[in-house]
């Protein structure tokens, strides 16, 4: 990704899902209102940010991203906007998986682990009940273990100072 799609993406304003037409390809949807009404065009992508959502990816090579670090990247990505009151969050969810659960078939994440997350970070567990693709495993740490881990995640996705500044000097420009 070029550095400012990743920048977006990193913070939890664009996502990328499988294409609902084409399982095998994926597509970039932007979360951020902001970018989306925002007509001047990105040196990234010569256009407005708007033009790329929906819009399937082109890779350069064979290679894909994993479903479900996608899909997880994605989730992390929703509990945040939730949890900071971001404009459009309450959309989130239907955008982004779209009634369809889209991680890798099987189980491949812990729910409870999954479950301390979104506690944390600051969503609500109602919704996410039914996500397929996590389950209990054996060698689950204790709650109060995971609620650690929670944390220590919450506190990697805050804003850090100097993405506080760049963001500050973009709007100036």
């Amino acid at each position: 990704l070029h550095i400012i799609l990743e920048k977006i993406f990193d913070d939890g304003r664009m996502a990328i899902i499988p294409d609902p037409t084409d399982d095998n390809e994926f597509v970039s949807i932007i979360l951020s209102q902001d970018l989306l009404n925002d007509s001047r065009p990105y040196p990234a992508i010569n256009a407005p940010f708007s033009t790329i959502h929906k819009r399937r990816l082109q890779f350069q090579t064979a290679a894909r991203p994993g479903k479900r670090y996608l899909y997880m990247h994605a989730l992390l990505s929703l509990f945040r906007r939730r949890r900071y009151d971001v404009p459009g969050w309450e959309k989130d969810r239907e955008q982004v998986f779209n009634d369809q659960i889209w991680a890798t078939p099987g189980k491949w994440g812990r729910k409870s682990m999954v479950k301390a997350l979104a506690l944390e970070i600051g969503d609500s567990w109602e919704d996410i009940e039914a996500v397929e693709g996590l389950g209990e495993f054996p060698d689950a740490k204790s709650p109060e273990e995971e609620k650690r881990v929670a944390t220590v995640v919450r506190y990697a996705l805050r804003p850090r100072a100097g993405d506080v500044e760049d963001e500050e000097e973009e709007e100036e420009d």
